[in-house]
């Protein structure tokens, strides 16, 4: 029944189970089941919500009656395991898409990678999508004074400032019509909101409504007189002095079509000695230009993919936004690529970050779609197999064509999209020996013979000519005679001649090799990924194979990619798989395998620990040497190259039978695919291992994957799912006491999710559990008492932090962790101005930027703790170009926690330069990041600032309001020491101001 129930708390409070609406009648229920949808997916506390539901004096047994409400609501829900008791608290447990909020976020999540990829229609699309599920105010009808000034609040102000987004991208499209209606209501219903006034002044001026614009101007202004005894702002100012000049930035400005940042040039180089074909590449650069969809369908060998690339490099011209190129490996040994693999390579060709990639595939294709939007970029699709994957790769504008290769015909219509199929045949007769003259150097008289053995198959005829390049004196009738001879190959499934004539130049070519060779050949047929490495094919025959490799790449058994690097074409690769299972015993083919796995992980071992020293690595015993890296930039680069390998041999080994050698590699992957933001391939590949891992029934390695995928969810900004996987793991691993070190990493990874939440006791009990419990040494000591640390100072206790917080840094220090002692002294920087030391505080600041520039991060949080400090020493001017600059970091690195920090911090230096207006916008756009992100902290910093502003400008009422929002936020989350800030600043206030 969970899939069939929605709750919607954007709004009045509902809950439908199969779209019918299930009645919550008592006032209490309703506020009860608010307080749990508002945390879903994490403890709420007795306390809390005894708070919410008394507003005034409390029954004698408060929780005896919290107990029966919730013994009530469990019943109304029909699912007595969706709301528990945790030992933090009671915990109600919903699925991403039951909850009209998770949807919510997750779509200003999309809108904001949108907004990054300067594809303003997306943005208004998604943020539509957003403000749409917003039925009305939110919880109007839950009677809690307790609860609406605390989260309710800070979800109506999220709601009005993403309201104010979707109004003004809504008019960069031109839309003005769309949204006047709109504006009215909401100047009616926030007459104090002076940003809805411009917007509404702006939009009926591009209605033609010149002298309406005006007159909304000056009933605004009638109102701010009367209710605060101010006139309007700057902004609305600028409005009217700019509708009564009629200047000319009013008009639409024309946008250009939204680009990502780069042009796509993924196709792989063309064959040099290609022949023929001539009309067949007019034809298709006809199709294609025009934006056709076209499938060329053929035999296995018959040059599919080489007359793809003839023609993509051909029409480079005429598709001048780029070309994506992906194998979808339809025919191969190796898993088929998913549609999410190559979607996740194509936004990455196209320039979208790592970090901005979807996770789902769905919005994968939306992404991808509206990136092409007005281009011309050519797709080409090599190897299909699986038709069903096809719609969602296709880009679905008109100015891009797309290419499919595949060994059979495609259907008349994939989706709404037409297919224009052509038949790939064998070359003609003259066509097969030019193609044999050009690579031979000869005219032999029989060669028409030898293209006819072939089958006139070009990579037949390909290896039949190396093979004889590769005698001193080549005999092509002798040739003929010995493929004549050869054995068809069933497996290779190619109808006719074509399956002998391959069979016999594959077979003649590999029993012309020397017994190493041969090896070599058959061994590489084994590596899961698409292509492989000398070092790699060396693991695998325990010996030194490079001379064997150029000489199989000489003889055409081989596709040199790059340097170092080789691949097989699918059906040698086939031929390779045969002869391995034909001459080598299962023994031999696993102990193989054995040796490229621990290959795999040796090395990444050494690539992940230069890139990030101050991370532990899992122990990993009995390990060959690895080489060492010159340089980190080698480590990245090695590891760069060789993602897609480590993926697919982790996605390869359930299959293999290798379930095991899965889960190491995610462990150790983890500090590069943080490093590196690759959360689309972390969530996959640990996805990957938490099944094997479940299959064999290794609890200690179900724990680690929870542990592991919760992670990548939190570098997402998903704090909801990944609070989940973490409760999930420390549940798991509760039941074995096989791995207590990954206990304390989810313990630890938990307790950072609940303190961006704001949830500081649950955070400071994960932190107590491990020092307790695990008595962890060394750097990971330093980690949790830094999050310790952090969680004790902004609990009030400032004394404690600071001590917690050095000690971290002497432990640091001691042992050379870099990483470790910057955050350090970045904490320390904020702790020492929170105390009134600024000076100590830049100092410290300072020397944490340095520390994160040596080691080649510009990040965002010492940049903020520096522009901070110096605010605090009265140096405002100093401080608001490093705000700025912490704010464009942020964004940058999407650290949305980092991003809220520093437009707070921005805010307050324009308020300290008498800039209120820049200050108040500032603040607003804190909250809403902080608000959609689940930041507390961020949260509660910006409604003291907008309170702080209004009160400077005189709008007692409304800094009131603000400041008991804070305030109440902060007693919610724990936050002693803000919320003893913020009471002080209420305090302040005028009488007047009740």
């Amino acid at each position: 029944m969970r899939a069939e129930t929605e709750f919607r708390v954007l709004g009045p409070l509902e809950v439908r189970v199969r779209q019918a609406a299930v009645p919550i009648g008592a006032a209490k229920h309703r506020v009860l089941l608010a307080s749990l949808l508002l945390h879903a997916n994490e403890p709420v506390s007795a306390e809390e919500l005894i708070g919410n539901l008394w507003d005034g004096p409390t029954p004698v047994r408060p929780r005896g009656s919290l107990h029966t409400y919730v013994t009530r609501v469990r019943q109304m829900l029909g699912d007595p395991g969706r709301l528990r008791i945790t030992g933090q608290g009671y915990l109600l447990d919903v699925e991403p898409e039951q909850l009209d909020l998770f949807r919510f976020r997750r779509l200003v999540r999309r809108a904001e990678q949108s907004q990054a990829a300067g594809d303003v229609a997306a943005e208004a699309m998604l943020l539509g999508e957003a403000v749409g599920l917003v039925r009305g105010p939110v919880l109007a009808d839950v009677p809690s004074a307790a609860l609406h000034r605390s989260e309710v609040a800070l979800l109506t102000e999220a709601r009005l400032a993403l309201l104010e987004r979707w109004i003004e991208v809504t008019l960069e499209l031109g839309r003005h019509g769309e949204v006047i209606s709109r504006l009215i209501a909401l100047t009616a219903e926030h007459p104090l909101r002076e940003r809805f006034a411009e917007l509404l002044m702006l939009a009926r001026y591009r209605d033609g409504r010149q002298a309406e614009a005006l007159a909304g101007y000056q009933q605004t202004a009638l109102v701010l007189r009367r209710e605060l005894g101010a006139g309007p702002g700057p902004g609305l100012r600028r409005m009217q002095e700019a509708v009564l000049r009629a200047d000319p930035w009013l008009r639409v400005q024309a946008k250009p079509v939204a680009r990502a940042a780069r042009v796509p040039a993924e196709l792989p180089a063309g064959v040099g000695d290609f022949v023929g074909r001539g009309e067949l590449v007019a034809e298709l650069g006809s199709l294609l230009g025009s934006g056709a969809v076209v499938a060329v369908s053929g035999a296995p060998g018959v040059g599919k993919t080489a007359l793809a690339v003839r023609v993509g490099h051909r029409l480079r011209g005429r598709f001048s936004d780029g070309q994506l190129f992906a194998n979808l490996r339809g025919y191969s040994a190796e898993p088929a690529a998913t549609a999410g693999q190559v979607l996740t390579r194509f936004l990455r060709g196209l320039g979208v970050a790592p970090e901005d990639v979807p996770s789902a595939v769905d919005e994968q294709s939306a992404l991808y779609r509206r990136l092409l939007a007005g281009r011309r970029v050519l797709v080409v699709l090599d190897n299909v197999a699986e038709v069903d994957q096809l719609a969602v790769l296709l880009p679905g504008d008109p100015g891009c064509g797309v290419l499919i290769t595949s060994r059979r015909g495609l259907p008349e219509r994939l989706g709404e999209q037409p297919v224009r199929r052509i038949a790939l045949g064998s070359l003609a007769e003259d066509e097969s020996v030019e193609l044999l003259r050009r690579v031979l150097g000869t005219d032999d008289a029989a060669l028409g013979e030898l293209a006819a053995v072939c089958a006139r198959l070009p990579l037949a005829l390909r290896v039949a000519a190396a093979n004889l390049a590769a005698q001193p004196a080549p005999d092509v009738a002798g040739y003929v005679g010995l493929l004549r001879a050869g054995n068809r190959l069933a497996e290779l499934a190619i109808d006719g001649d074509g399956a002998t004539a391959v069979h016999s130049a594959f077979d003649s070519s590999y029993r012309a090799l020397e017994p190493a060779a041969r090896t070599v050949f058959r061994r590489l047929a084994l590596v899961p990924g698409a292509d492989f490495t000398v070092a790699a094919a060396a693991a695998l025959v325990a010996g030194e194979p490079a001379a064997e490799l150029a000489g199989l790449a000489g003889m055409s058994l081989l596709e040199r990619s790059a340097a170092d690097r080789f691949a097989f074409h699918d059906l040698i690769r086939l031929f390779a798989t045969e002869r391995a299972e034909a001459e080598e015993s299962t023994g031999e083919r696993a102990a193989a395998l054995g040796r490229l796995y621990e290959y795999y992980l040796a090395t990444t071992r050494q690539a992940v620990a230069l890139i990030t020293p101050d991370v532990p690595l899992p122990a990993a015993p009995d390990l060959p040497p690895a080489p060492p890296f010159a340089e980190r930039a080698a480590a990245v680069a090695w590891l760069d190259a060789e993602l897609p390998n480590l993926v697919a041999a982790v996605r390869a080994a359930p299959g293999l039978g290798l379930h095991q050698r899965s889960w190491p590699l995610v462990r150790v992957l983890g500090g590069y695919f943080y490093f590196r933001l690759h959360r689309t391939e972390w969530i996959e590949a640990a996805r990957v291992a938490l099944a094997a891992a479940r299959e064999v029934g290794d609890l200690a390695m179900v724990g680690a994957m929870l542990d592991s995928v919760g992670t990548a969810l939190w570098g997402l900004g998903d704090f909801e799912q990944a609070l989940r996987y973490h409760r999930e793991a420390i549940e798991t691993l509760a039941h074995t006491d096989a791995a207590p070190e990954v206990e304390s990493d989810a313990l630890l990874h938990l307790g950072i999710v609940y303190m961006e939440m704001g949830r500081l006791a649950a955070a400071a009990d994960c932190y107590q559990r491990v020092l307790h419990r695990h008595r962890p040494e060394g750097g990971n000591r330093a980690k949790v008492l830094l999050n310790l640390a952090a969680v004790r100072m902004y609990g009030g206790d400032l004394a404690a932090g600071l001590a917690l917080a050095r000690e971290a840094l002497a432990i640091c220090q001691e042992q050379g962790i870099a990483f470790g002692e910057a955050l350090c002294l970045g904490n320390l920087a904020v702790a020492e101005r929170l105390r009134g030391n600024p000076v100590l505080a830049i100092n410290l600041a300072r020397r944490s930027r340095e520390i994160y520039q040596a080691l080649g991060q510009d990040n965002a949080d010492p940049v903020d703790a520096l522009a901070a400090a110096l605010l605090a020493a009265d140096r405002a001017e100093e401080a608001l170009p490093l705000a700025e600059q912490a704010c464009e970091l942020a964004a940058t690195m999407h650290d949305r926690r980092a991003e809220a920090d520093a437009y707070n911090t921005r805010a307050a230096c324009c308020a300290a330069l008498d800039r209120p207006r820049e200050a108040e916008r500032h603040h607003t756009e804190a909250l809403r990041i902080a608000t959609l992100a689940g930041y507390l902290l961020g949260e509660i910093n910006a409604l003291a600032g907008q309170g702080a502003v209004f009160a400077g400008l005189g709008r007692l009422h409304q800094a009131r309001d603000r400041l008991r929002g804070a305030a109440a936020a902060a007693a919610r989350g724990g936050f002693r020491l803000e919320e003893d800030r913020v009471r002080g600043l209420l305090a302040e206030l005028p009488d007047t101001s009740i």
